[in-house]
């Protein structure tokens, strides 16, 4: 078995999604309103997606790539079960902090509130509050993107898992959110 990736900062919790390694997540919640996220995927060029269903009929998510010339994109996007529609969030809620290729792994580190809906409103129904305790994350690998119009050129496959991402305790300040 080959060795996890070093994430390039320090973090209490880690997870590999599966046995082949093709996609570990490193989080912790920088404060009481942010979490920070650091994604090392098997992905050469191609793309990740990244997000958190509502357990009706929407996924909030992040799609994230190294264009050609080797800059990291972050797209904040929504999509919906019932019409297989992925589209472009008006308000980008994700916070690019860093996105490079390593030898084996593509790298994206990005921050969010953990309260977009309550803190900041939610009047397009694109974003979701992450809760405490055990929640479903969805995540998709090498899903083809139009590099050039930054659309997605096919409706991802999502492979839904659960995982405890939040401390229990935590009380939300959402007078200091970030975005």
């Amino acid at each position: 078995l080959a060795a996890n990736p070093t994430p390039i900062d320090t973090y209490p919790n880690s997870l590999s999604v599966d046995s082949a390694g093709s996609l570990y997540i490193y989080w912790k919640q920088t404060s009481t309103v942010s979490i920070t996220f650091e994604l090392h995927a098997k992905v050469g060029t191609g793309s990740v997606v990244f997000g958190f269903p509502s357990g009706s009929d929407m996924i909030d998510l992040v799609v994230m790539w190294l264009g050609d010339d080797g800059l990291g994109h972050f797209s904040d996007r929504k999509f919906s079960t019932v019409n297989s529609l992925l589209t472009l969030d008006l308000y980008q809620n994700y916070v690019p902090l860093d996105a490079y290729r390593s030898s084996e792994y593509t790298v994206f580190k990005f921050q969010r509130n953990v309260k977009l809906v309550s803190c900041n409103g939610n009047a397009a129904n694109e974003d979701l509050d992450l809760m405490t305790g055990t929640i479903s994350y969805v995540y998709s690998l090498n899903t083809p993107i139009d590099y050039a119009g930054e659309t997605l050129n096919s409706t991802p496959t999502f492979t839904t898992k659960t995982n405890q991402f939040l401390d229990g305790t935590l009380t939300y300040n959402c007078e200091v959110c970030l975005i």
